[in-house]
């Protein structure tokens, strides 16, 4: 009788015990828009009857904080009898962008480890290997520092030299102070007359039809502040330079993360704002177009890119050219790598490579040259 009762209140307190661990069985995570959610774990008993695996699935997740459940439980006895261990494992999020927050002092179970590993793990507020995939949002709940963080972009597209085009535009949560390719550094234009591999340009106004743009002469590119990048392709020095159909990784060490938004760059009646997650239903915005030469009217942009809003707007159709401040437009190419300088290369102002100078307005090795 009283090995009876022994057994019917051991269970009781089994049954007890599981009960308050489904009350703290429990884990956030945050949609890209970083509206968070709480998820109860669904739990089952293993075949012993003493083990409860926990798989946890969060979808398209941009942020999880698995703080509560990182571990496994502490095992908890009662005389010799084994009470309840709880185990979690996960399926990771469909977004690569994801980032798996713990606390400092969580200690992550064997098997939790092996969940995380070549995940985006931040612990407390650092975060030691993060990678950021184009075309994937990102957002970030916390402030916490990258020991290392890159951000890979595919550039399928050159600009033509004498043509142009082929610009895409980017805007990245933390300071980029290098840029690789096939594990290459590569050094972007801080002038006109700099010998680099390719450009990045920053908006520093602009008018109804133009936005206007300039060298990023800075030795990094700032958090938080949307550019507009280009590449060039084998017209520029043969295919030895061209990084027409490369990845790009812009890289940063030791540098702050945030979770703040970009911000406005206005100037007028134009403002360029750069997204981590993309945005979609976009009033007066122009994006990128596809040739990379104008900002064309869109209602969708996609992560990790900029675009131009118009306060007024503009009648349908209309597109904002680009326009490197000093009155030579996107085409002309108006940059140029040491080797197109030594070729001594002259065009007019509608981008025609041109032999002799009569009076007028030309680009003579990349500078705007006034005949009279």
């Amino acid at each position: 009788m009283k090995t009876n009762m022994r057994i019917a209140m051991l269970l009781l307190l089994i049954s007890a015990s599981i009960s308050l661990v489904a009350q703290d069985n429990r884990f956030v995570m945050w949609n890209a828009n970083g509206i968070s959610e709480t998820v109860s774990v669904p739990y089952e008993k293993d075949q012993t009857g003493d083990v409860i695996t926990n798989v946890i699935s969060v979808g398209d997740a941009a942020a999880v904080d698995l703080s509560s459940i990182a571990g496994i439980m502490k095992t908890t006895t009662i005389g010799e009898w084994i009470v309840r261990k709880l185990t979690y494992t996960f399926e990771p999020s469909t977004n690569p962008n994801c980032l798996y927050l713990v606390d400092e002092n969580t200690e992550i179970s064997a098997e939790m480890a092996k969940s995380l590993e070549g995940l985006n793990v931040v612990k407390g507020t650092n975060a030691a290997d993060v990678v950021l995939t184009s075309g994937f949002p990102f957002f970030t709940p916390r402030d916490f520092t990258a020991n290392n963080i890159r951000y890979e972009r595919p550039f399928d597209k050159g600009t033509q030299r004498g043509v142009g085009g082929g610009w895409q535009t980017i805007v990245l949560p933390f300071d980029v102070q290098t840029v690789t390719a096939d594990g290459q550094n590569l050094k972007w234009f801080a002038d006109a007359n700099d010998d680099a591999d390719f450009w990045v340009f920053k908006f520093v106004g602009g008018n109804d039809n133009t936005a206007l743009f300039d060298y990023n002469s800075d030795s990094k590119l700032s958090a938080a502040t949307p550019y507009i990048v280009a590449v060039p392709d084998q017209s520029w020095a043969g295919s030895e330079f061209s990084l027409e159909g490369k990845t790009l990784a812009f890289c940063g060490e030791n540098v702050a993360v945030s979770n703040t938004a970009p911000e406005a760059i206005g100037s007028g009646n134009l403002s360029f704002i750069g997204t981590y997650t993309g945005a979609a239903e976009l009033v007066n915005a122009y994006v990128m177009n596809g040739a990379g030469s104008s900002f064309a009217p869109n209602s969708i942009v996609e992560p990790f890119n900029a675009y131009v809003h118009s306060k007024n707007g503009k009648p349908a159709g209309v597109h904002i050219y680009i326009d490197f401040g000093d009155g030579t437009e996107t085409g002309i190419g108006t940059v140029y790598s040491e080797a197109a300088r030594r070729d001594r290369m002259v065009y007019d102002l509608q981008g025609r490579r041109i032999s002799t100078l009569s009076k007028g307005v030309y680009v003579v090795d990349g500078k705007k040259v006034v005949v009279r």
